[in-house]
């Protein structure tokens, strides 16, 4: 370990020593850094943001209060919105975009108790406004709006569960728990107690490099969402296998959609030393820098202890995964989408795509994909899920796709005759990532957006 007296001696700070690890985060420039690794012989990684593989919007009831148009938005012509539903109750707490010509930024606002959101914007005129609601309804949006002081009643659709969506239609739901006896780390936003969800018997929250034992979503809804796609219990939302052991290690600090390498690293390492056999990455580096060793090695010291490591592609809509999916002993997933499998006046009824099947099966647009580096594909696109503590959201992402190929390998695992009974080791996450690429068919879409593609159970 690097000595505190070093740190100091060259200058650099320490902003967080990690209790009980030989693991310090610095303030350093490259020259201190340089300085601690000749003095020490210890190799020094850097700190790197990491975001949600999510395409959907995301925002906390604590930003929704401080939501509001940027600088360059702001002007005299008003915008007024109620938001309600069939029967005319208002919906509160739903953010409302209005997209103004020529600008890629929406000016955002958030439905008060009444359902009311009010923005004063510099264009007499909006090319869209879309709605986002938390929970229980489908997003709606519309086009070529003009300015007027009068409220313009906009009405949701509630989501009914279950709902046939794309998950529900490439992963036919089958009763009983499967995945019984297989131990899933979701490392993510943390994981709510759903209603449908199983109980976490072990859990963990490191953000800043500090340990605390609140694993519950720190209010994005992004883990709680992806862990109802692995194991939800059937009432509403049934998972992929909902006989799992859930594992929820949160590294996202409240309210944050940005998480940092050395939190997400070290829940790595907790989840391999804890006994899981799976781990979910719904998540991907924020830039594409490829210089992330840090990663790399904890990645490493996962697949030498027999975890499979499942990571998103990303939500680029570029030809090259992003990490950690880019390293080769990761399953990277990339998205699958199904025409229509949403409410009709939705949001995602917007959204194009890479490529489209016979069936209406298409990849899209956001998806990353790649000639070598994508190993498979699921479905990620209009998911219904959990979220917040008994409601129910509809979100894209190859963070939903992630989650449902852990659902899968963890089915297999449970019951596959090549799989069961072996204990975990580098052999069994071998065969068991072979079982998934062979299982695999890519539906008559192009194999660089799909890989091997979809795993068949």
């Amino acid at each position: 370990m690097v000595s505190p007296d070093v740190v100091r001696a060259v200058g650099a700070e320490i902003v967080v020593e990690v209790s009980g690890a030989e693991v310090l985060l610095l303030d350093a420039t490259e020259s201190e850094k340089a300085e601690i690794e000749k003095r020490t012989h210890v190799r020094l990684f850097k700190n790197l943001t990491y975001e949600f593989a999510v395409a959907s919007p995301l925002f906390s009831e604590n930003e929704a209060v401080a939501a509001s148009p940027s600088a360059n938005l702001r002007g005299t012509n008003p915008y007024v919105f109620r938001i309600m539903d069939i029967t005319g109750t208002a919906i509160r707490g739903a953010r409302v975009e209005v997209y103004l010509k020529d600008t890629n930024t929406p000016a955002v606002g958030i439905t008060d108790k009444n359902g009311m959101v009010s923005l004063s914007l510099r264009a007499s005129s909006a090319t869209e406004v879309h709605v986002h609601p938390n929970e229980n309804y489908w997003s709606t949006y519309l086009v070529d709006v003009s300015s007027s002081t009068a409220a313009r009643a906009l009405t949701l659709e509630q989501i009914e569960v279950p709902y046939q969506d794309s998950l529900r239609h490439f992963c036919k739901p089958e009763g009983g728990l499967n995945g019984t006896g297989v131990r899933i780390a979701v490392i993510d936003s943390g994981i709510n107690r759903h209603a449908e969800l199983p109980d976490i018997n072990k859990g963990l929250c490191i953000v800043d490099g500090k340990f605390s034992e609140d694993f519950l979503d720190n209010g994005m809804n992004h883990g709680t969402h992806v862990a109802g796609i692995i194991a939800g219990q059937g009432k509403g939302v049934r998972g992929i296998a909902p006989g799992v052991t859930l594992m929820s290690y949160r590294v996202f600090a409240k309210d944050s959609r940005k998480a940092q390498t050395l939190d997400i690293t070290t829940a790595i390492q907790r989840a391999v030393d804890d006994g899981a056999d799976i781990i979910n990455l719904s998540l991907s580096l924020a830039d594409d820098d490829k210089d992330e060793d840090g990663m790399r090695l904890a990645i490493d010291y996962a697949v030498d202890s027999g975890v499979l490591v499942v990571a998103a592609a990303g939500n680029h809509s570029c030809g090259e995964m992003r990490i950690p999916a880019r390293y080769d002993d990761v399953v990277a997933v990339s998205a699958l989408g199904l025409k229509d499998a949403h409410a009709p006046a939705s949001t995602f009824a917007l959204d194009l795509h890479h490529c489209i099947n016979a069936e209406r099966e298409f990849v899209p647009d956001f998806s990353n994909y790649c000639d070598t580096q994508l190993n498979l594909a699921a479905p990620g696109f209009a998911v219904v899920s959990t979220v917040e503590l008994a409601g129910f959201r509809a979100m894209s992402g190859t963070s939903m796709a992630t989650a449902v190929i852990s659902g899968i390998a963890a089915r297999f695992l449970s019951k596959h005759p090549d799989l069961v009974g072996f204990q975990r080791s580098p052999e069994r996450m071998s065969k068991l990532k072979d079982l998934l690429y062979s299982s695999a068919v890519t539906l008559d879409l192009a194999s660089r957006f799909v890989g091997h593609g979809l795993p068949q159970l």
